[in-house]
């Protein structure tokens, strides 16, 4: 008896605005709730990369430090400590390593950039002799120059985690 008194409505067209219009709304409400739902992952997404993107700028800019640091102790050999916001565990033997006395400890440089700890590896790899450089054809110097590499090894840790490992080669006389 239900089942023909539905049908008779359905028939009849009375009241099938008010379904199609809750029909609509019905796909309209799911439309929404999926837009709402992919926007905040995309933001997760977005938030998740910038993380990333800075931890990898922060240990890019501590191969920099990291070679600002060789250089510091090249032109200072006889200092007593590094320069203000970076420390080594053993200045010795940091300073042993970048001068090439004794290449056997691996030494470490630590500081922050931003939100993120720094660990800086600095290692002297080799150096090689370059006689006659072209430079000194002409004159009457029997002057030779050397090529010395350092490998520098900087990961970055705090929300997210990258590491950058890049060679410098320096000229000495």
């Amino acid at each position: 008896m239900a089942l023909k008194h539905l049908l008779h409505i359905l028939s009849s067209r009375r009241g099938s605005a008010l379904i199609i219009s809750m029909l609509v709304l019905l796909v309209l409400t799911a439309v929404g709730i999926f837009a709402v739902t992919t926007s905040t992952m995309e933001t997760r997404i977005a938030g998740t990369e910038k993380t990333m993107e800075n931890a990898f700028y922060a240990a890019d800019g501590g191969t920099d430090y990291g070679l600002q640091m060789i250089e510091w102790i090249l032109n200072n050999p006889g200092a007593t400590s590094l320069p203000s916001g970076a420390s080594s565990p053993d200045l010795d033997d940091l300073k042993e390593e970048i001068l090439g006395n004794d290449t056997s400890h691996n030494p470490t440089v630590t500081t922050t950039i931003g939100d993120f700890n720094l660990n800086i590896s600095l290692e002297r790899l080799m150096e090689e002799s370059l006689p006659g450089y072209s430079l000194e054809f002409g004159t009457a110097e029997d002057e030779s120059k050397n090529r010395v590499y350092y490998r520098i090894d900087a990961s970055s840790s705090g929300n997210a985690n990258a590491r950058v490992v890049t060679t410098y080669r320096r000229m000495i006389e």
